[in-house]
């Protein structure tokens, strides 16, 4: 067929809504010229592509994060990321924090007022023990609920 008559019949068909029944002449056409056909058939697959996520595969290691990061901010420096405090001084302070609670308890003091004040400074050193571990760890936390959603 003709350069000008396909011109016209694959612009028609670019007029056309997504989904929208293609005209009797516009199918008469596509049905007999094959290289209209073949045009709209790299349309079509070209527009899937489009729609689908870019995938460019990217070594993830410790080199090319940090390469990135300094892109972004010059001043990054890898002393921000790394955690300051250490397990092992949490194991250390909670087993001191027990063995003064213990101590306290098996102690020959028999002042019921003096009991139930220490009952009262332990249980706030437990609660505030507890509630700055779990904020200076957050990110290990929300991981960790995040995989768990993520595997029901």
């Amino acid at each position: 067929m003709n350069n000008e008559k396909c011109n016209k019949i694959m612009d028609q068909y670019l007029e056309l809504d997504r989904g929208q029944h293609l005209p009797l002449s516009l199918t008469m056409h596509l049905l007999f010229c094959k290289k209209c056909r073949r045009e709209i058939k790299c349309m079509a697959h070209a527009e899937k592509i489009l729609h689908e996520p870019i995938r460019i595969p990217v070594p993830l290691t410790d080199n090319t994060i940090e390469s990135v990061l300094l892109t972004i901010d010059p001043q990054f420096s890898d002393l921000k990321l790394k955690n300051p405090i250490s397990m092992v001084n949490w194991i250390i302070s909670g087993i001191l924090m027990i063995l003064f609670m213990v101590a306290f308890a098996f102690s020959t003091n028999s002042n019921k007022d003096l009991d139930v004040a220490m009952s009262l400074v332990f249980a706030g050193c437990v609660i505030t023990y507890i509630l700055i571990f779990v904020f200076s760890n957050i990110e290990f936390f929300v991981k960790k609920i995040n995989t768990m959603k993520m595997a029901v």
